[in-house]
């Protein structure tokens, strides 16, 4: 046998089976159908399919005989109810008595004796699905069998009279509902987001209208309530009151809806004289309650007889194009009605809403114009010395004539803020009716709106600042006659360019998206302290530019805010004495700080000398801390304001008011370059105003003309005593020799050790001969000699119970260098507590004291730097 061309046969054989299995797979034709209840709906691409049904119909045979038909309305989105009433259906519950015909399959069950015996001959229901004229599809409904998860309901394909099926209950159930569930539970909204539009009205009360504007809700009547409160929360409450937001308002509308529609129907095709019994007639007080759906042209309204209660928990309602009379909860319909009797309730009690950012504010008072701007990528020298330059990114700025400054970025963006109060939600306390026109003017004298306290002026969105047009190709010629266009506009506003001169230019600037003025302030209800404003809203019709006004009632911390002068908004990090540099000590050359009673003046020639000090006497000569000079210059040439309290003061408020002249301390910096010193000067003077729970003092510098406040937590970090306590300061790996001299209390005579750098880590010892060195000890020793600092400084020698002689104990410790030729010489003397007594010869002629813990260990003698054999 050619086992070759078995081979191939077999591979044939495999290659035809996987592409009948794949034909089998993906050939519609072929799939199997035999399991579905009406396998029509599934056999090919082009069987009918769900959303092309117009027409269902279900003839019901027992009990009790009826006929339900369904019908698609035009927009094939909806159905209706069409016998054996006209009304609207619960449109997805239509869908699902769809979904579960479609889907309907056998389950696994004995075949009955006959049709007769599962309720199929004759059936007792028979349902016809229906696209237009031109197809038909039904299928027959027998009767029910088993019990809990086993119930089923058996079925027939009419088409198929000898294969009657068993389908579970669970998913053909629809097909057994009362007409009644199929009816649609909405009355006026499913949900919130479908309304556009809500009237409500009731007899000769005076009615209540809003509308959806560009995504706010607005009153339309009364039209001067403006905006709706959007969002909000009630607190229960035993008595019903009007919704203070639009969304509990909704909430009310949609609520108004048929629970269990077998219960709340009451009557169909009720006629119009029976109406009354209903409290539904033109006698009757009803509410009448009008809602505009987004997506449907045709508005629909409820009538709600609120004259008299059912059960004490309903009104009778019915919806104006229908007969249907039904039953609503009492709850929501008395909110609604609510509103008739308090018509503002849902007035927006913001004072300035909007969803645009605030981009320029305007604010007039007694300090004159005050101008902020918001400008985008703007680059900001460092506001303190050192700091690299504020990024580019949306910054406030504070213009005065045409100079910008900095504002202080926590003023602009706290909480408590100008700008965040005007946002905040719930601002306004109570509304204030609007006079008639005529008598406008006299109103606002009354509430002192005529002269106003501060305007405040804000521009956002559309109305904000002018950004920078992008380059473009366009010819010489048109670039002419666009110039000239532009060249006659701007003599147009030049007067009103000259206004805002070097500031960003605003796209409308006399007409702000929001006017504030501030008027008198009264106490309100509780005794509670209350300021008038006036807020001006800018409303754009096509070209035409009007402004609604609403007069109402605020807290005062908003004017408290809005009274304030420029120097509130501007940035509390005060330029430093010499800001161009970023290290404070730079070209410095002396320092006098007077503070305390006590007076410290302190010198150098350059910045590489070392600071000495002059006064006070006592220390005359010594060497000053550089690092506390240095700490003292960072702070004064990066001073932070806990608050900028005057401009340009009086003579007399400087003396008398801020206690600065003369100061209480006074801190003198003088810079020298160029051979020529310039002096600057901060002055302290009298206790401020606290900063929260934080002390403050009055203070100027001579380089600034505010007098501002300045935090008394800083100063406390402040040294007292500026010496320098360094009695020995040098690289342990630039020593050449170590000679020490003493322990005579331990050896009876003077002890010397004496030893020279080998290498990095060893050491020749010259005196005495064979001492076994522990090199780690003489690290140790070094270490802790290389930074020296006194302790405290105790007097001038000689200081007899010092201990200062070797031939009284004292160790001598002599250093010489290989890069330094001036050696070093410490001795140290007597133990005073937990302190030695010492000397050095950087420090001549002075005795301080050093810590035991560095030196116990080598005053006890030459064996602690021996190591064992």
């Amino acid at each position: 046998m050619n086992f070759r061309t078995t081979y191939i046969l077999f591979g044939s054989l495999v290659i035809l089976f996987l592409l009948f299995m794949i034909v089998l797979m993906y050939d519609p034709g072929n799939k199997d159908t035999s399991n579905y209840v009406l396998p029509v709906l599934h056999k090919d691409k082009d069987a009918l399919k769900q959303s092309e049904i117009t027409r269902v119909e279900i003839q019901r045979n027992e009990p009790p005989a009826e006929t339900i038909v369904f019908e698609r309305d035009a927009s094939g989105k909806r159905w209706r109810i069409v016998e054996p009433i006209q009304t609207r259906a619960d449109t997805i519950a239509v869908d699902n008595l769809l979904r579960q015909i479609f889907d309907a399959a056998r389950v696994k069950t004995d075949r009955p004796p006959g049709l007769a015996a599962w309720g199929l001959e004759p059936p007792q229901a028979v349902i016809s699905l229906k696209k237009g004229d031109e197809q038909t599809v039904k299928l027959n409904i027998g009767s029910e069998g088993g019990v809990g998860t086993s119930a089923v309901i058996h079925a027939l394909d009419p088409t198929r009279p000898s294969d009657p099926m068993a389908v579970s209950k669970s998913s053909l159930d629809s097909v057994l509902k009362p007409l009644s569930d199929f009816r649609d539970p909405t009355l006026l909204a499913s949900t919130v987001d479908d309304v556009a539009e809500i009237k409500i009205s009731e007899g000769s009360k005076d009615p209540v209208e809003l509308q959806k504007q560009e995504g706010r809700w607005r009153y339309t009547i009364p039209a001067a309530y403006g905006d709706a409160e959007a969002t909000g929360t009630i607190a229960p409450s035993d008595s019903i009151k009007a919704p203070t937001s639009v969304n509990l308002l909704l909430a009310n509308i949609t609520n108004l809806k048929l629970d269990k529609a077998s219960v709340d129907i009451v009557a169909d095709n009720v006629s119009d004289s029976d109406l009354a019994k209903y409290n539904l007639d033109a006698k009757s007080p009803v509410l009448r309650v009008h809602v505009k759906v987004t997506g449907n042209d045709k508005p629909v309204e409820l009538l709600i007889g609120v004259g008299k209660k059912v059960d004490d928990k309903y009104y009778y309602a019915k919806l104006a194009s229908e007969n249907t009379v039904v039953r609503v909860k009492t709850n929501d319909a008395d909110a609604i009605r609510a509103l008739l009797s308090d018509r503002g309730a849902l007035r927006s009690r913001t004072l300035v809403a909007t969803e645009q950012p605030v981009e320029a504010i305007d604010i007039k008072n007694a300090y004159g114009l005050i101008r902020l701007r918001k400008q985008s990528g703007l680059k900001l020298p460092p506001q303190m010395p050192g700091q690299p330059p504020l990024p580019d990114t949306d910054t406030w700025v504070l213009w005065r004539d045409d100079t910008s400054t900095p504002t202080d970025p926590m003023i602009m963006s706290a909480q408590d803020s100008l700008l965040n109060l005007l946002k905040q939600k719930n601002l306004i306390v109570s509304f204030i009716d609007l006079a008639p026109k005529e008598k406008q003017a006299d109103q606002e004298k009354d509430l002192g709106l005529t002269n106003p306290a501060a305007v405040v002026s804000l521009w956002s969105g559309d109305d904000g600042i002018v950004k920078d047009e992008p380059k473009d190709d366009k010819s010489k010629e048109d670039k002419a006659k666009e110039d000239k266009a532009k060249e006659d506009k701007a003599k147009e506003d030049k007067a009103k360019e000259e206004k805002s001169k070097g500031a960003p230019k605003l796209k409308s600037p006399d007409q702000p998206t929001f006017r504030i003025s501030f008027g008198k302030q009264v106490k309100g209800e509780g005794d509670r302290d209350l300021v008038v404003v006036k807020r001006e809203t800018k409303q754009k019709t096509g070209d035409k530019v009007s402004y609604e006004v609403t007069l109402a009632y605020i807290s005062p911390l908003a004017l408290e805010k809005a009274k304030k002068g420029p120097l509130a908004y501007q940035s509390k990090d005060l330029p430093g004495f010499q800001p161009s540099s970023s290290v404070a000590d730079q070209n410095v050359t002396r320092l006098l700080i007077q503070r305390n009673g006590q007076v410290f003046d302190m010198t150098r020639s350059n910045d590489k000398s070392p600071w000495t000090i002059v006064k006070p006497e006592a220390l005359a000569n010594h060497m000053a801390d550089k690092a506390k000079i240095d700490g003292v210059l960072g702070m004064l040439n990066g001073l932070r304001a806990s608050e900028l309290i005057a401009e340009i003061p009086s003579k007399n408020d400087l003396e008398k008011v801020y206690g600065l002249g003369p100061p209480q301390s006074r801190f003198e910096i003088t810079v020298t370059k160029d051979d020529k010193p310039t002096v600057f000067t901060v002055l302290l003077g009298k206790d401020g105003p606290k900063d929260g729970t934080r002390e403050t003092v009055y203070a100027k510098a001579s380089w600034h003309d505010v007098v501002f406040t300045f935090d008394k937590s800083v100063l406390a970090l402040m040294p007292t005593d500026f010496q320098d306590t360094t009695v020995a300061k040098f690289d342990p790996a630039n020593v050449k020799t170590l000679k020490l001299t003493g322990w005579q209390n331990v050896t009876g005579v003077p002890f010397t050790l004496e030893l020279a750098r080998k290498d990095p880590t060893a050491w020749d010892v010259k005196a005495p001969p064979n001492f076994n060195i522990d090199p780690s000890k003489v690290r140790t020793l070094l270490e802790a000699l290389s930074g020296l600092r006194a302790e405290k400084f105790v007097g001038k020698l000689p200081k007899p119970d010092a201990d200062l002689d070797v031939e009284k104990g004292a160790l001598k410790i002599e250093i010489t260098f290989e890069k330094d030729d001036k050696p070093l010489e410490l001795v140290i003397g007597k133990l005073d507590g937990e302190d030695y007594f010492a000397t050095s010869n950087r420090v001549a002629g002075e005795v301080f004291q050093v810590k035991k813990l560095s030196f116990e260990g080598v005053k006890s003698g030459p064996v602690y730097f021996s190591q064992p054999k």
